[in-house]
């Protein structure tokens, strides 16, 4: 959510508290590295991997 702001996006998504850990640097998450990868090689050129 900070990178987003220093890129000049506004961030409004919902994020479920349980989901907040309140760390630095993610090190969980809700789909694995090669699911994510998956997804956004489904969605096109237009998404940077």
């Amino acid at each position: 959510m900070e990178e987003m702001g220093r890129r000049g996006y506004n961030h409004h998504t919902p994020l479920d508290p349980a989901l907040t850990t309140g760390k630095a640097v993610q090190d969980e998450f809700v789909d694995s590295y090669e699911k994510q990868v998956r997804i956004l090689k489904e969605r096109g050129r237009e998404c940077r991997i």
